[in-house]
């Protein structure tokens, strides 16, 4: 979900079912690397990606990076180096436990 319109009709959509807790988990990936392990995919017999739409998401979601304040109860963002930040956190939370146990 690359817009803030975009994840505010899940979150929406997910609150709508019942869902009490929205975890989100952000990977801050430099856009030759997505490119790049979609050709890889494509070699293996995965489906390919469209470039353009790859290179118009990764615009998208650098410009508006998910915030917590869109509606997330929980939400991580994961950098190219596999640093972890925690944006917010609950301790309930499966996201929030897992980079406890792992840290």
């Amino acid at each position: 979900f690359s817009t803030v319109k975009r994840r505010a009709h899940f979150i929406a959509f997910a609150r709508s079912c019942g869902i009490e807790i929205i975890e989100g988990l952000y990977f801050e990936i430099p856009l030759e690397h997505v490119l790049r392990r979609n050709e890889n995919r494509g070699t293996k017999g995965g489906k390919l990606t469209s470039s353009d739409y790859i290179k118009t998401t990764h615009t998208e979601l650098i410009n508006t990076p998910p915030k917590p304040d869109e509606g997330f109860d929980v939400l991580y963002k994961v950098d190219q180096h596999g640093i972890v930040t925690k944006l917010k956190s609950i301790s309930e939370s499966k996201l929030s436990i897992y980079f406890q146990l792992s840290a």
